[in-house]
């Protein structure tokens, strides 16, 4: 564990989407406990109040991801406020709901853009800061949907998975500087990513109807009837802050009891499916036994 880890009051987090949510529940966590923080939001107004109760050690500033002018000044006037960043928690995101076919090229950009193409963005502006320092963590927010793909959740789910396959590279490039990639997979959260940080498809066409409603009704109850099995926000930032002191910290971390569960079984599913198509598979390598290819593989 460096230095900077292990002395809260020389450690450094950048957060994005830090007005509510995650982002929120970490930086109070972090300015609680010592920490210096760059808490952002695309309305500063937001998180000024960051700043007001912690003057010397929170900087609040307005970042919009999709904003290059915002992107520069905001890790500009963090590195010279603080002189270093030592943790990017990439948090700021949104949701969508609709089937694929409901979207217009806008909206499925937009969900892109701010999801995929403002972090990698952001990201790009900050690893040169820690290549200096030879040391630094990124924490991007996937979710459960970066594993897994419910219906009328596929074009959201298609960020976190590109957002997953970003990581798993992204964190063998810069391993050799000493930084650290982790991607947190979080379940059903007492958030309001099923409110405002939900944007639905306008061209709703009726043959999907019955999918959205069945969908929006366990949606509802997901996030409208919680019980103490969803997640706690305020415990996910104290695993979240815990994760990336930790010496050897894991590329995934999923949060909640939910994550776990579906996680788990996906990768069963994964697992089987793989295991029970092996044969054909292997028979496409140039040197193998192309029997199976002659078969008829209707009745597997």
């Amino acid at each position: 564990m460096s230095d900077f880890k292990s002395n809260p009051s020389e450690t450094v987090w950048f957060i994005t989407g830090a007005s509510s949510g995650f982002g929120e529940e970490q930086a109070k966590l972090l300015l609680e406990k010592g920490y210096k923080v760059v808490a952002t939001s695309r309305n500063v107004d937001d998180v000024k109040h960051f700043e007001k109760d912690y003057p010397e050690t929170a900087l609040s500033l307005p970042l919009d991801v999709l904003e290059e002018d915002q992107i520069v000044s905001a890790v500009k006037q963090a590195t010279d406020k603080f002189g270093r960043i030592d943790v990017l928690h990439n948090n700021a995101g949104y949701g969508t709901f609709g089937a694929l076919e409901e979207f217009s090229t806008k909206e499925i950009m937009a969900q892109f853009n701010v999801n995929i193409f403002g972090l990698i963005r952001l990201t790009q502006e900050v690893l040169p800061i820690m290549r200096e320092q030879q040391s630094g963590t990124i924490l991007n927010m996937s979710s459960v949907a970066g594993r897994i793909s419910f219906p009328a959740f596929g074009l959201y789910s298609s960020t976190k998975h590109a957002l997953e396959g970003l990581s798993k590279g992204l964190a063998q490039e810069v391993a050799p500087f000493g930084i650290k990639v982790i991607l947190v997979e979080p379940g059903v959260f007492r958030t309001d990513f099923g409110g405002r940080s939900l944007a639905e498809a306008k061209n709703k066409i009726e043959a999907y109807k019955p999918i959205r409603e069945k969908v929006m009704e366990n949606l509802g109850g997901q996030y409208e009837e919680f019980d103490d099995e969803q997640g706690d926000p305020a415990k996910a930032a104290k695993a979240m802050l815990k994760i990336t002191e930790v010496e050897n910290p894991p590329l995934f971390l999923a949060l909640g009891l939910d994550a776990y569960d579906n996680i788990d079984k996906q990768m069963q599913r994964e697992r089987k499916q793989l295991e029970t198509w092996e044969e054909l598979t292997k028979a496409t390598a140039y040197q193998s036994n192309v029997e199976i290819l002659k078969e008829d593989l209707t009745t597997v």
